[in-house]
């Protein structure tokens, strides 16, 4: 499944369709927009729909079944969010262009014609921090939040965690109402669940926002994206069949007590519209990058060098595990912390941090969640004997995840090395030195190879790499399209 968005996160009109539906991020983008700048914080608007009139909050007994006692415990937390985007331009003689539409039918397109996008949030305490998906403020010089009573504000944005998306922003404000945290782990398919929001940014022009009601669908889902800056993985999502629309990314999931359970942040549409396959990033995760944001004013992910595979029906069979749930370590990355703790490949994983693994999907869902430097905690399998084992993953190292791919000597590339090679003189990385049997030399990689464009993303230096590693697990597949003397050539390896 793959989705695809420009960087600032709105839709553009190119989607990947797989399957015949894509997966969308739920933000809306418009030409023009309400220009909110001009208000002081915490003025109201004025406002054709007022909280205490046309909904009585003494709802007789018959009428208020859990789901509408919910709902107007969250309602006056969901704010709608605005943003506004300096504009971009195109990259100038870029001569990857034609080489995109070869192997992915359209170039990337960098212009921002569009200045304005509107998205969802919600209110998570008094003092006005306000928790959104990451896509809906990425790359905003400015953003907005409205109320529901009318009350706007210019937010701050205090951190992001894109691999995660989300983020975190403050409004300044007291004693403003909000949501109570519930715990996402607890979650089962089919409890009631209710999303909320300003789906096609119907709060524009009547503060109150949309809910909807529906079920969890499913748990510790994986989908993918493909922003025009390269392929994304977001792990770990629920999904649910309560009806999301553009505009509702950043919104609130609750629970059937009000509780917030999750983001809104993607559906899978065939139209662009719901169809009951939404979204939304768990709150337990979404607690993992706040707490690193209020603490340090960003995420740095904690990289535990630790590939896995599922169980099959033949190991299953060879050691009698019957219904047995977890994973098998495939691979321990050397001078990771798992390795100098002990984990070795062929032992099975049946816990991370007290929440049982059933499979990989579960297992990168928690994975996600482990920041740099929080003690991570092993439940495991081992010859019939269960044992725990804890470390203390450290923060992604480049150089480390290069070495794992049999990189082991990288250079940007310069003119004399370029015109040496036959190669065109344009930004880039060449790989000096890669080691046989490695994934990059199996996937037909050589030395003096230029990387150009690595899981999507085109490559101009280190930086761009890491962009792209940072965000993937072990096991992951990469597109690679390389140069070698003058000629592009596509191919795919496995970290």
């Amino acid at each position: 499944m793959i989705l695809s968005r420009d960087k600032s996160g709105r839709i553009p009109l190119r989607t990947l369709l797989i399957i015949g539906g894509a997966i969308l991020l739920l933000t809306l983008g418009f030409g023009g927009g309400r220009l909110l700048s001009g208000l002081k914080e915490g003025q109201r608007v004025k406002q054709p729909f007022n909280l205490s009139q046309g909904v009585s909050r003494d709802v007789s007994a018959e009428r208020a079944g859990a789901l509408a006692v919910a709902a107007q415990n969250v309602l006056p937390a969901v704010v709608s969010i605005e943003t506004e985007y300096e504009p971009m331009q195109r990259r100038s003689n870029d001569v990857f262009e034609e080489f995109f539409r070869e192997f992915f039918g359209s170039a990337p397109d960098s212009r921002r014609d569009t200045k304005h996008g509107v998205g969802s949030g919600v209110i998570i305490s008094p003092e006005g921090l306000i928790l959104t998906a990451d896509h809906v403020v990425e790359g905003a010089s400015s953003i907005f939040a409205t109320l529901p009573d009318g009350r706007q504000y210019k937010l701050k944005l205090l951190g992001e965690d894109s691999m995660n998306d989300v983020a975190l922003l403050r409004a300044e404000g007291t004693e403003l109402p909000h949501v109570i945290l519930g715990d996402s782990d607890i979650l089962v398919q089919g409890e009631w669940v209710i999303a909320a929001g300003n789906p096609f940014g119907l709060m524009a022009g009547d503060p109150q926002p949309t809910i909807t009601a529906g079920i969890v669908s499913a748990l510790m889902r994986t989908i993918q994206i493909d922003d025009g800056q390269g392929k994304k993985h977001y792990y770990g999502l629920i999904q649910t069949d309560a009806s999301i629309n553009p505009g509702n990314s950043g919104g609130p999931l609750v629970n059937a007590r009000g509780e917030l359970v999750g983001i809104n942040n993607a559906i899978f549409s065939t139209s662009g519209g719901s169809q009951g396959i939404g979204f939304a990033i768990p709150v337990n995760t979404c607690r993992k990058s706040i707490e690193a944001i209020l603490k340090n004013g960003s995420v740095q992910r904690g990289w535990m060098g630790v590939g896995v595979v599922d169980i099959d029906e033949e190991l299953k069979k060879k050691f009698e595990m019957g219904v047995f749930h977890g994973v098998v370590v495939a691979k321990v990355y050397p001078g990771s912390a798992a390795a100098k703790a002990g984990l070795v490949p062929g032992q099975i994983v049946t816990s991370l941090n007290g929440i049982p693994v059933r499979n990989s999907r579960w297992w990168n869902g928690l994975a996600m969640r482990i920041n740099a430097g929080d003690q991570v905690l092993l439940g495991l399998w081992d010859a019939g004997k269960e044992m725990e084992i804890s470390f203390a993953p450290q923060s992604f190292q480049l150089n480390s995840a290069l070495a794992s791919l049999g990189v082991e000597s990288l250079k940007p590339l310069d003119y004399e090395t370029a015109v040496r090679y036959n190669i065109r003189p344009e930004k880039g990385l060449l790989i000096e030195s890669l080691r046989e049997k490695a994934p990059l030399y199996k996937a037909g990689l050589r030395p003096n190879d230029v990387l150009r464009v690595f899981g999507g993303r085109k490559i101009y230096e280190k930086a761009d790499l890491e962009a792209v590693l940072s965000r993937l697990l072990p096991g992951d597949e990469i597109e690679i399209i390389a140069e070698r003397r003058g000629y592009f050539f596509k191919t795919q390896a496995r970290w």
